[in-house]
């Protein structure tokens, strides 16, 4: 059984499906794909977790085109612009006094989008596998003939093997509450792994034209710099992007903005208005129009703050007990693939 139907989950999931293990993936969210999220919102699309996906390993570049080839993924951009210029604008002034808008830097690694938000790329990953969604795991406990996932209602699930994708203090959380022995050190080292918080806000905006002629005529909506998006423009906001010039909303413009993790830790507990309110006034000091519609989603787990680059832990734990994630082999989408890998990996030794 494997808890968490994110790309760690979901691919560990194909890995052994495609040897032929029986594999049931649970999960207490409504949908696929965890931190790879999509909401809709009157007709809008919203990419609120991760935005987009870079490849740097060969492995995980055959995965990507194989999701271009399935239409799920697309290629959207080589590089975004990179914080404010001047005098805080979102354009360059020239030495003869014009102004161009400020254009992404160009690093080399294609970022693919997914067509129809980034949760197409994971419901394509659970297509023809037994997922369980709303189905929130309370503990795991272990016998001699194995495990058993105990869910909160009380249901009980007896696996052979159990890979766990939850962030890994939550992980720990569900051994420990179905008293299974895990070595002390690899308590210690696995409860450690610490996580930035992220508040993502997702807003329409009042009328955008004559924030798109100030911009210099920038693709899609014309709000922010090809091809649409732009980091750290405030030490605020760690990423604004517009969803409709990336190509995931129909109609635009549709704003994601990612709140910096030391603003995301200190305005964590405060409401959605208080938060949409002082994002507002940062996005108006930059130029863009007022936001309108704004509603908040909280990630407490956003990213690992120093992932352990090991694919997949085994270590102190009892056999056919895995526990795998971003935290082993990075904060990006490829980081949990590579690390489900290594956990169908481990299993299947």
């Amino acid at each position: 059984m494997i808890v968490g139907a994110g790309i760690a989950g979901l691919t560990a999931a194909r890995e052994l499906s495609s040897r032929g293990r029986r594999v049931i993936v649970v999960d207490k969210g409504r949908g696929v794909g965890g931190r790879i999220a999509t909401r809709r919102i009157d007709g809008a699309v919203f990419d609120h977790g991760a935005q987009f996906v870079t490849a740097r390993s060969s492995e995980f570049q055959g995965e990507v085109e194989r999701w271009v080839q399935a239409g799920v993924a697309a290629l959207w951009s080589h590089g975004f612009a990179d914080g404010l210029v001047g005098d805080g604008s979102l354009l360059t002034r020239a030495a003869d006094g014009s102004d161009t808008p400020h254009m992404p830097a160009r690093d080399g690694h294609p970022r693919y989008r997914g067509v129809d938000g980034m949760t197409s790329i994971a419901k394509h990953l659970a297509r023809g596998l037994d997922v369980r969604l709303s189905t929130a795991v309370a503990s795991v406990t272990r016998d001699a003939n194995g495990f058993e996932v105990i869910d909160a209602t009380g249901s009980t699930t007896a696996a052979s093997a159990v890979i766990l994708t939850p962030p890994a203090p939550q992980s720990i959380a569900l051994l420990d509450a179905g008293a299974v022995a895990v070595d002390p050190d690899a308590r210690t080292t696995l409860s450690a792994i610490g996580y930035e918080p992220c508040i993502a806000v997702l807003a329409f905006v009042d009328d955008g034209s004559a924030a798109g002629a100030a911009a210099g005529g920038s693709i899609g909506s014309g709000l922010l710099p090809e091809p649409g998006a732009l980091r750290r423009p405030a030490p605020q906001v760690e990423w604004i992007a517009d969803n409709f010039a990336k190509g995931s909303s129909p109609h635009g413009p549709a704003l994601t903005i990612h709140c910096s993790p030391s603003f995301s830790a200190e305005h964590y507990q405060s409401d959605d208005a208080t938060i949409v309110d002082r994002i507002a006034s940062i996005i108006r000091g930059i130029g863009l129009p007022a936001l309108r519609d704004a509603q908040v989603k909280r990630w407490r787990y956003s990213a690992p703050v120093a992932p352990l680059s090991i694919g997949a832990w085994t270590d102190g734990l009892p056999s056919g007990l895995v526990i795998a994630g971003d935290a082993f082999m990075g904060a990006r989408v490829e980081g949990a693939f590579l690390s489900g890998l290594a956990a169908a990996r481990a299993v299947g030794r």
